[in-house]
């Protein structure tokens, strides 16, 4: 969500109008929620008392983890829905992206693929350490999903 709401709008144009933009960043957060009301549903199977008993106990006891850790997880997620990562990758990030669309013009596949490696690089720290940062909150809050 956070590449259309900080990287994408800046390419807001005539090719690529504000309405198509904004159906794109609603269809993107109503997949989110999706894929959360699965994954809750998916959590709330866990505590089904009519699975077969003859699953390992070790499994049986990872499930009923799974089943007690949802809420506060859900919780997790929903109240850091926003967050933003490292705001100094992303601001330095921006900076850079902004000077390319000032001066190449807002063709956006254009645009990102001939950024410089270094600045790609940049991009990507940030958005992976959203994803690191989000999973160790959620793993957190929930041991039972952290099954490496």
């Amino acid at each position: 969500m956070r590449w259309y709401e900080n990287v994408r709008s800046m390419f807001i144009s005539e090719d690529f109008p504000e309405l198509l933009y904004k159906g794109l960043t609603q269809r993107l957060a109503h997949a989110i929620e999706e894929r959360i009301i699965r994954l809750s549903a998916y959590c709330s199977a866990m505590n089904d008392k009519h699975k077969p008993q003859d699953l390992k106990s070790t499994w049986r006891k990872q499930q009923k983890k799974l089943y007690e850790q949802w809420p506060a997880t859900e919780n997790q997620i929903h109240s850091n829905s926003d967050y933003q990562g490292n705001l100094e990758l992303r601001d330095n990030f921006l900076r850079l992206l902004q000077k390319e669309v000032q001066s190449n013009g807002k063709d956006y596949i254009e645009i990102i693929q001939e950024l410089e490696k270094e600045v790609k690089g940049i991009g990507t720290q940030w958005l992976q350490g959203i994803v690191d940062d989000f999973q160790s909150m959620v793993f957190k809050t929930a041991p039972a999903f952290n099954q490496d």
